[in-house]
């Protein structure tokens, strides 16, 4: 049992500071979303911190390496067994990396989301191979450094720094303060990554913070595509669209992520389908 009370007071700051994310980036793809699930005990999140430590500190890690050292620490930490370290047809699929995977099979293979079915296995061993992999295709960030889950409620308030304390107004469940301080400076070191590495397209899928990263890309031209879906929303229903322009060589686009929308399967892929197909479209328009 844990009694841990405070957290690593050299670490929690370096952490946020310096840590980016999992997998390659040198990898063409590139997926950016709100924050990692987690974040449910003082005892967790200094278990990550001491892995993040242990092996080096580094900015980039691989998630599978990072899940097995957690889990044989924290039973259960990441559900390592069940997303990675079963046979393939036995492994779960992760909500949120299967719609990823979902997204990139079909820009990849024009698989048409909107009609056609990708074989879960297909699914399942991306997932376990390359998903997160400092060798493999993907480049998976977020806005927020720290993991979070919403049911247990923001755990920070007590560590010394600043931005993470509650006695100030929320946005989202978190601290403005900290809100305000961690959107500009992640989405600077995304986009100056992105000069430095040129992928062909980077997702943001977290379209809640759509203005601050329209802001910070204020070269952009961007165009609100209509995806012709709509979601429950305050008894009614609600047209979504996404946001899509290029940088440089590189399509930026910002949608919603299709696990946290409320319609039904055929629609959440329909989304997909057309980001997806503009995604495409706008590519080909610089190279």
């Amino acid at each position: 049992m844990c009694d841990e009370e405070e957290f690593n007071k050299e670490l929690l700051p370096k952490y946020i500071n310096d840590f980016l994310g999992y997998g390659n980036l040198k990898a063409k793809y590139w997926f950016v979303g709100e924050e990692e699930n987690g974040g449910c005990s003082i005892c967790e999140v200094n278990a990550l911190l001491d892995v993040w430590n242990d092996r080096g500190r580094k900015n980039i890690e691989d998630m599978i390496c990072v899940s097995g050292i957690l889990e044989s620490i924290k039973p259960d930490y990441r559900k390592f067994e069940n997303f990675f370290g079963k046979e393939t047809r036995d492994i779960e699929i992760q909500p949120v990396w299967g719609q990823i995977i979902k997204l990139l099979l079909s820009y990849k293979d024009n698989i048409n989301l909107s009609s056609d079915v990708i074989d879960e296995n297909i699914i399942k061993d991306f997932q376990k191979n390359n998903f997160g992999r400092g060798n493999g295709e993907i480049f998976s960030m977020n806005l927020f450094p720290l993991p979070f889950n919403k049911s247990k409620g923001w755990i920070y308030g007590s560590s010394e720094i600043s931005c993470l304390n509650t006695n100030s107004k929320s946005y989202k469940n978190k601290p403005a303060k900290y809100v305000n301080k961690m959107l500009p400076y992640r989405i600077g070191k995304i986009k100056d990554l992105i000069k430095k590495h040129n992928p062909e397209f980077v997702n943001f899928y977290c379209y809640t913070y759509k203005d601050s990263i329209k802001d910070e890309f204020d070269e952009v031209i961007f165009r609100n595509i209509p995806a012709e879906v709509g979601i429950a929303y305050k008894g009614g229903n609600k047209k979504i669209s996404f946001y899509i322009g290029n940088f440089n060589k590189t399509t930026i686009s910002i949608s919603h992520h299709s696990t946290g929308l409320r319609c039904k399967k055929e629609d959440k892929m329909k989304y997909l389908w057309k980001l997806v197909d503009k995604m495409k479209e706008y590519n080909a328009k610089v190279n």
